[in-house]
């Protein structure tokens, strides 16, 4: 079954550059390297469908995700080995796998993966996409370009939503961190995993200890869930300490939330302690 057309996102232009260089001269191993928010995984499917020629049925795509526990093991890499023995004899890309979030891998994973890396199959392309390097072995990291996925700028995000009210696209545009597929969806009238998970980050963020250990109990779900909500309490964090900077003032009260909610955002990469992380995060937003 073929995968159903990709449209290139929203990039910055800086970005847009280097990824016209990429897809005219494909490297085998990249590193998409943006922020919670950015559009990696869009991006990593546009590659795959520019370089493959539109051509990506299972035998020419393979896409590893976490599993429910938020971590990618040693057998998903091992499929590569499998995947990669199709037939191919050009030197030209004719295979594409994409790694999303390359830090869930475990050390095992990361080492069946360098061997990977160390001889690849000359039909073959490797794209990761994390986060952040810290998580990720120093040999992986020299052995991949690495691609910085820049958010695009307001004026691009203006544009795009000229037809709307340019306050509300100025707010969401600040909300999401720049992030196109997550202001699309916000703008829309109806409810989805986007706005629920906003909605919460604002009680949790504004209610007493208490509240917020009652509230936030789907933090205690599953990882995944755990960084959803942890992701959309950094937003709102962000957003509201750009609000107050606009209004030129400072406070510090929410640049120390923020600095903890983004350690237990790294905490969740680093499959620490779920229970751990959700009383360090409610004791301190």
């Amino acid at each position: 079954m073929k995968t159903s057309k990709t449209h290139r996102p929203l990039l910055h232009p800086s970005t847009l550059a280097k990824l016209k260089r990429l897809i005219d001269q494909p490297s085998q191993s990249v590193l998409l390297l943006g922020d919670i928010n950015s559009e990696k995984s869009s991006l990593a499917l546009h590659i795959a469908e520019q370089v493959l020629k539109d051509k990506l049925t299972p035998d020419r795509l393979l896409n590893i995700l976490s599993n429910e526990q938020g971590s990618i093991g040693i057998d998903k890499i091992q499929q590569v080995h499998g995947f990669a023995k199709h037939l191919y004899k050009k030197s030209s890309i004719q295979q594409v796998v994409i790694v999303h979030e390359a830090t869930a891998m475990t050390m095992e994973a990361q080492n069946a993966l360098l061997k990977i890396l160390e001889e690849p199959p000359k039909h073959l392309m490797i794209i990761l996409t994390a986060s952040q390097t810290k998580l990720l072995l120093p040999t992986i990291k020299s052995r991949v370009l690495t691609l910085r996925v820049i958010n695009p700028t307001w004026d691009q995000v203006k544009e795009s939503f000229e037809n709307y009210d340019q306050e509300k696209v100025e707010q969401t545009y600040l909300l999401a961190d720049g992030s196109m597929r997550m202001i699309e969806s916000l703008l829309q009238p109806q409810e989805n995993v986007y706005s629920n998970s906003l909605e919460l980050a604002k009680k949790l963020i504004s209610s007493d200890y208490y509240t917020r250990l009652s509230l936030g109990k789907e933090f205690l779900d599953d990882r995944n869930s755990a960084k959803r909500i942890t992701d959309s309490i950094v937003r709102v964090l962000r957003m509201l300490i750009r609000i107050r900077s606009k209004q030129g003032k400072f406070n510090k009260n929410l640049i120390n939330r923020l600095s903890i909610a983004l350690e237990v955002r790294e905490g969740l990469e680093t499959n620490s302690n779920l229970k751990l992380q959700y009383m360090k995060l409610m004791s301190n937003i």
